[in-house]
């Protein structure tokens, strides 16, 4: 949940009394603990391996580990898995990256896109493709151009400028990297810097986002060379930094940042010196020095290592690698950094209007025992704002007061609320909440699930669309009777958006047919669309019942598909997107096809009436239409003879006298029983006073019954 920017430092806050009236101060007790590790045993488990990845899904709250290997570059693995905090589920997808080992992944949190790029195969040789996974399906990436192949590379995402950072790696044949590249989603860009770490592979990289720096350590050239030096890059330079002390020289170390502490955390690695050395060392960065921190278990020494930060559950997870007898491991590590795991509890995304300056100085937030130290910024542009804390919930209200800049307004889109428990047996739990907004109901969420995010929609809420003045939110809690005594964690996240709704095309810009031919719109927050009108009136979403009457279905945020109803007149018309108070319009100019036109769906219900529009196009003399339905679809001199002979044809007499421009609506009652079937539609246009044959026929469509 927490994405890059300035964190905020703790301070003690008090217990949130029970049952208060309106307004209840949120507050707790700062409970140190000691740093440690702790194994977890799961029910499964992705099995043996080293030198695969991991990443954390903020979005989905899911660790992400793809590929690997458990010996020297044979049986390298294509298979994904994700880790929920208690255990590991792996994940059959549509399509995926090649198997592989010593790729590099990041997770996008402003796309919310795992990214991965190279690695080597079975083969030890190099890889330099780009792959995204969306938490259902990993999708190849074509860019324009593209990093070398390689492996042991390093990445990370730099969450302020909105993009993927990589260093460095091993070209798999003796020679290694010391160039920077830069991904945003569409393409890579070598970026050249004024200084730069040497070459070198198997290093370590984290990405601060309280200073806005990318943080790497350690790696090696080959044949004993290995380093300890840090360095930092803040998007156009690199820069090496002096530390009192350092962790000693080492390859293959991992490391991860830790938003919540505002501290790097890095353990294990190899060295080399006459013998080989498997570190078991935990170390921490602040930006200034490296601490070596003293736990009380740890894992053993180890290489080929994976972490991950959950943000959510403040841990650190690490998965794997291979010991100091070169055994393979499938073990999994938390580190909690020993103190109290914070929680997000207001997390705050501000449109870029809003935005003042890269300090988010720019909102209030009053009722929640907080101040400008807790606030902290985000990519260029933007800002957030976020609380966490644990509190025993035993019910009580919460207030809060967003108040933007003068002369500004935001757009409220959501606010998700999740209910974490420390012990998820525990009957102390919330189990109902409200949500107001200046006074007026939002909605709410009964019951509350243990480790699930439960999202209220905003954005058709009066006065939450362009909001210019102070918003108070207050969240009526109702606390479990029984009165358990675990504490539980929560956070709240208002999210807004910077979208302002506009329609910039039409395609095709003028509707070929009258009858149901569809086309697209083109534009910006079509995904935040909750109504489409034509001519004023308000049109459902598409579904295959309502084929016929005029619908919309949203493609993706830039496009919506427009269907209007059957056999509408040769006039201009106007459509309409709203998104709560706001509207958006743009028209449209219907004509008719030189040729006659048969419009079916491509999926229709079985035992009801099936609606097919014909066009009889621009014919220059009184005409009638035939349309004939058959399972077979062949073609014949006079269509429907074929099938009328085979005992399968239903012809209907749609019009005795079509004039020019004229558009006919024919509905057919389909017998049960058809389910699974495809029928083919012809119709036939037959002038009578013309004898030459065959007729005229026009397109064939079909219909599959189900």
């Amino acid at each position: 949940m927490l994405h890059g920017g300035y964190i905020f430092r703790w301070r003690p806050m008090r217990h949130l009394a029970a049952l208060l009236v309106l307004v209840a101060v949120l507050v707790v007790p700062a409970i140190a603990q000691t740093p440690d590790w702790a194994q977890v045993t799961t029910a499964s488990s992705p099995s043996d391996r080293a030198y695969h990845e991991m990443v954390y899904d903020s979005a989905r709250g899911k660790v992400v580990l793809f590929g690997g290997r458990p010996e020297y570059c044979s049986n390298v693995s294509n298979e994904t898995w994700e880790y929920d905090g208690v255990n590991w589920t792996q994940v059959t997808t549509a399509s995926s990256p090649s198997g592989r080992s010593s790729h590099a992944m990041v997770y996008d949190s402003v796309r919310g896109k795992v990214v991965l790029f190279g690695g080597s195969d079975s083969g030890c040789d190099g890889l330099n493709d780009t792959w995204e996974y969306d938490g259902v399906n990993w999708t190849q990436v074509t860019t324009a151009s593209s990093p070398s192949a390689r492996d042991y590379h390093a990445m990370v995402y730099d969450s302020v400028r909105g993009k993927v950072v990589m260093f460095g790696g091993n070209d798999g044949n003796g020679g290694y990297f010391n160039d920077t590249w830069e991904y945003d989603g569409v393409d890579w860009t070598e970026v050249t810097t004024a200084n730069s770490p040497g070459d070198r592979y198997g290093h370590a990289m984290a990405y601060d986002s309280v200073r806005g720096k990318v943080v790497m350590f350690g790696g090696s050239v080959g044949s004993g060379g290995y380093f300890n030096d840090t360095w930092e890059y803040d998007g156009v330079n690199w820069t090496q930094v002096t530390s009192a002390s350092s962790p000693s020289a080492r390859y293959q170390p991992t490391m991860v940042y830790d938003s919540v502490r505002g501290k790097v955390v890095m353990f294990g690695g190899y060295y080399w010196n006459n013998g080989h050395v498997f570190y078991d060392e935990t170390w921490e960065y602040d930006g200034v020095n490296w601490t070596q921190v003293a736990t009380v278990s740890n894992p053993d020494g180890r290489n080929g290592h994976k972490m991950a930060y959950d943000s959510v559950r403040g841990k650190v997870v690490m998965f794997g690698g291979f010991d100091s007898s070169y055994s393979y491991l499938n073990d999994t590590w938390e580190y909690d950094g020993g103190s109290l795991a914070q929680y997000p509890l207001a997390c705050f995304e501000f449109d870029n209007n809003s935005v003042a300056s890269s300090q988010p100085t720019i909102a209030t937030v009053s009722d929640l025992d907080i101040s400008n130290e807790f606030m902290f910024g985000g990519p260029a542009g933007e800002s957030w704002l976020c609380l966490t804390t644990q509190w025993n919930a035993s019910g009580g209200t919460i207030s809060f007061t967003v108040t933007p800049n003068s002369g500004e307004s935001i757009d409220y889109s959501a606010f998700e609320w999740s209910a974490v428990t420390t012990d998820p047996s525990t009957s102390d739990s919330v189990t109902a909440m409200t949500l107001y907004a200046n006074g007026v109901t939002v909605g709410g969420v009964d019951p509350l699930t243990h480790n699930t995010v439960h999202t209220i929609d905003l954005s058709s809420m009066p006065g939450l669309a362009g909001a210019s003045g102070p918003v108070t939110f207050v969240m009526d809690f109702v606390g479990n009777p029984s009165g358990a005594g675990a504490y539980e964690m929560g956070y709240i996240k208002l999210l807004t958006t910077s979208c302002v709704l506009a329609i910039d095309n039409v395609a095709p810009a003028a509707l070929p047919v009258v009858t149901s031919e569809c086309f697209t719109l083109t534009g910006d927050c079509f995904d935040q669309v909750t109504e489409v009108q034509w001519q004023g009136a308000a049109l459902p979403q598409c579904t295959p019942a309502n084929w016929g009457q005029g619908c919309y279905t949203i493609v993706d945020p830039h496009t919506i598909r427009v269907c209007p109803p059957l056999c509408v007149a040769v006039n201009t018309y106007e459509i309409k997107l709203l998104r709560g108070a706001e509207m958006v319009q743009h028209s449209v100019q219907m004509v008719l096809s030189v040729d006659g036109q048969l419009a079916c769906p491509a999926t229709h219900p079985t035992g009801t009436d099936l609606c097919l529009a014909v066009s009889t196009g621009q014919l220059p003399q009184p005409n009638a239409v035939f349309v004939i339905l058959s399972p077979s679809g062949l073609p014949s001199i006079i269509p429907g003879f074929l099938e009328m002979q085979l005992g399968n044809m239903l012809t209907q007499y749609a019009c005795g006298a079509a004039h020019l421009s004229e558009c006919f609506q024919d509905c057919y009652s389909i017998p049960a029983g058809l389910a699974g079937q495809t029928w083919y539609f012809q119709s036939v246009v037959w002038n009578p006073y013309q004898t030459v044959l065959p007729l005229p026929v026009t397109n064939l469509c079909s219909t599959t019954f189900y």
